[in-house]
């Protein structure tokens, strides 16, 4: 054999070597891979999702995109989602193990497992389900007595309440039926009055107690006013005559 001849055998030999190694590479990233979603589907079923969503679909993420890519890169994505996997599955053993905790203190205080708590366990939703036995497990305040009252006590409260309510109907009623009355009978039908009174009127047949109420705040606005405004004219004139007669001397009488 001829040193070229040689030398391609060995070349081919290399070559062989090579596809070999590759290819045990490839089938041991295939099966971690496969190995993997494995895992991850069994941790799905036992309701591993609900414990962290996003994680759960990032590392479903990194298995689509290393097995896409495959080689090195393929490799070091396989070797992030082998990392997350583990964080979910010691989050979800954590969780698992809060919720059997919760579970028996409901147990040992005599409480039958609420409805709510066992659809969420059915759904897999180990949080929800511990949420909500740990607000049947916090202890309720005991309710309240109301304060009782003497009986005449409580009647005369509230004849006094319907005597108020019957004075405010009345006055709105008189109210209404005096601005109608003031009304000059040649006022037109949209003289300014005549349309205040009319819709009065509307207010009145619609909710007496709108028109109370309306009178009430008018009350209110007048005595505001009557505290705030300052004095008028004429009453500013009779007290400054008032303060120069005082200061006056009186004359003496002879006698």
């Amino acid at each position: 054999m001829s040193g070229a001849e040689s030398d391609g055998a060995e070349s081919d030999g290399a070559e062989s070597d090579g596809a070999e190694s590759d290819g045990a590479e490839s089938d041991g990233a295939e099966e971690e891979a496969r190995a993997l979603e494995g895992r991850l589907a069994r941790l799905a079923d036992e309701g591993g999702r609900a414990i962290d969503p996003p994680g759960f679909r990032f590392a479903e993420a990194l298995l689509e995109r290393a097995r896409g890519l495959g080689g090195g890169a393929g490799a070091r994505l396989l070797g992030r989602a082998s990392e997350r996997l583990d964080l979910l599955e010691a989050a979800f053993l954590r969780r698992r193990e809060e919720a059997r905790a919760v579970m028996r203190a409901l147990g040992e205080a005599g409480l039958e497992t609420p409805e709510e708590v066992q659809v969420a366990l059915d759904l897999g939703d180990l949080p929800e389900a511990t949420r909500v036995a740990r607000r049947h497990l916090r202890p309720r305040p005991a309710p309240r007595e109301a304060p009782r009252r003497p009986w005449l006590a409580r009647l005369r409260e509230e004849a006094a309440t319907s005597f108020q309510e019957s004075v405010g109907t009345a006055r709105a009623t008189l109210a209404v039926a005096r601005a109608a009355d003031r009304v000059p009978p040649s006022a037109g039908p949209y003289n300014p009055q005549a349309l205040a009174v009319r819709a009065l009127l509307t207010a009145e047949g619609l909710s007496p107690a709108y028109v109370h109420a309306l009178l009430e705040e008018l009350d209110d606005l007048a005595a505001l006013e009557a505290t705030i405004a300052p004095p008028s004219a004429s009453a500013k004139i009779r007290s400054d005559r008032k303060g120069t007669e005082s200061r006056q001397p009186r004359r003496r009488t002879r006698t």
